[in-house]
């Protein structure tokens, strides 16, 4: 029942016959391969770097101090105080809420 599902002769138009058209479809194929091939990219190295364990620890902004606030009322711990001080507008990094005061922790 199903044996003549899927022939390739049932999806062939006659433009795709004619020579010049085959020609044009093959020399565009052979221009979006090369396009491809020379498409920019950024080597990346099979095994990452550590990462640094006390990553979580760290201001989600400067990434070198600690964290030192949290947003109330969210709660969220991310900013270290300096970093916080720049913080415009006053939304969370992490939750995007608008907090409207922070606490030291």
């Amino acid at each position: 029942l199903f044996e003549n599902i899927g022939n390739e002769e049932d999806f062939i138009i006659e433009e795709e016959l004619d020579p010049d058209i085959v020609r044009k479809m093959e020399n565009e194929n052979r221009r979006q391969m090369l396009e491809i091939e020379n498409l920019p990219y950024v080597q990346v190295p099979l095994v990452l770097p550590p990462i640094n364990p006390n990553s979580d620890q760290m201001c989600v902004v400067c990434t070198v101090n600690e964290k030192t606030h949290a947003f109330i009322p969210c709660g969220h711990r991310a900013m270290y105080g300096d970093c916080l001080e720049l913080l415009e507008p006053q939304h969370c990094l992490l939750c995007n809420q608008a907090f409207t005061a922070s606490l030291r922790i």
